[in-house]
């Protein structure tokens, strides 16, 4: 069964990979792409994972769109990955975390996502292993603090929103088998490990006159005065983001997660709304990227799935709904991409697909 999951992992992982090598890149993507030829500590809008990944990619694939896009497509694999363990610990099944993986990519936030660079899908996918990590602290097993703290910097690196993790980390301690830990020097060496990761972002800092951290909590958004226009702006985006019938289960699915007093499951569930909390009451003020909430929609796919909300008959339908909608979103994202490349990118070689790969160097 395991060796199967396998396979549904990889198959997937390859149609993202030949669907990244077709379509021509955003103005985000390039940008990244060119940040990635001037290798620094960090950068000044974004921390430098996603940018840093890309430089490996580059010398396999050549100056590419698959190369550009390749640490979208390894976050999504290593997320298939992370899926399995983490639903294993909540009780689940290999089975489980197939239908997991499958209805993410009924979800078009995900199955445009794992093709598609931005710094949110790497960072959701080390927001996963987080969640994982203190779902297994809290379960009492001391070592998970390492990975905790691992994924946590690494998610940092990644993108700076990884911080809501904190919340269901927060929440392991709940666990008095957690709360233990903390006599130990485990969670401690393991927060310095955590923080150390973060030290090329401080380095570009202090180099650059902290403009990095000035310009995140000032100059991204100009706050207004609160209201609930970009709040229903929020919530209604990320109902299309996650196709409308799999919004509604995946968030209904939070209730009967967290009356089974379960730490484990608390961290779940802080784990699926974490992001949404934190960005709604952040959209009182300003508007938010509707892709925000993805991180807590990947958790809230792995609640639904383990609590079986909805009943199967619901369920088929949102999927049958998703995957009709993902299918839709894709043809329509291939044909923009394909009308607008003539202009920025140069096409190469014959037709089939490993030799129609996007040439960045016309850019």
């Amino acid at each position: 069964m395991k060796s199967r999951y396998l396979l549904l992992v990889v198959g997937l992982t390859l149609a993202h990979a030949i669907g990244a090598a077709l379509a021509p890149v955003s103005g985000d993507e390039a940008y990244y792409w060119d940040c990635s030829r001037h290798l620094d500590w960090s950068y000044f809008d974004q921390p430098p994972l996603t940018i840093w990944l890309m430089i490996p990619f580059r010398f396999l694939f050549g100056e590419t769109a698959l190369a550009v896009r390749s640490p979208a497509i390894l976050a999504g694999f290593l997320a298939g990955l992370i899926l399995l363990p983490l639903v294993r610990r909540l009780g689940g099944t290999t089975r489980d975390a197939a239908l997991v993986y499958l209805l993410l990519h009924a979800q078009p936030i995900f199955a445009l996502g794992f093709s598609y660079t931005s710094t949110d899908v790497v960072m959701g996918t080390a927001y996963l292993g987080a969640i994982w990590a203190a779902v297994a602290v809290a379960q009492g097993h001391r070592g998970a603090w390492w990975g905790l703290g691992v994924t946590l910097g690494l998610g940092f690196l990644a993108k700076f929103s990884i911080i809501v993790a904190f919340l269901p980390a927060a929440v392991a301690l709940l666990s008095p088998k957690a709360r233990a830990d903390l006599k130990t020097v485990t969670p401690w060496a393991a927060a310095l490990v955590s923080a150390f990761l973060t030290t090329p972002v401080w380095i570009w800092g202090a180099q650059h006159n902290w403009d990095n951290i000035v310009f995140q909590l000032s100059g991204r958004h100009s706050p207004e005065g609160i209201g609930l226009k970009y709040l229903l702006e929020f919530i209604g985006a990320n109902l299309l983001l996650a196709s409308p019938i799999l919004a509604v289960l995946v968030v209904g699915s939070c209730w009967p997660a967290w009356k089974r007093e379960d730490p484990a499951w608390r961290v779940a569930v802080a784990g699926a709304v974490a992001p949404f909390l934190f960005f709604g009451l952040v959209a009182l003020r300003m508007r938010v990227g509707a892709h925000w909430g993805g991180p807590g929609l990947m958790m809230m796919t792995v609640l639904l799935v383990l609590t079986g909300f909805g009943g199967p008959r619901i369920r088929k339908i949102g999927a049958i709904v998703g995957f009709s909608i993902t299918g839709l979103v894709l043809s329509l994202w291939h044909a923009a991409t394909g009308r607008s490349s003539s202009a920025a990118t140069r096409p190469m070689g014959s037709r089939n697909w490993r030799a129609s790969r996007v040439d960045l160097r016309g850019l």
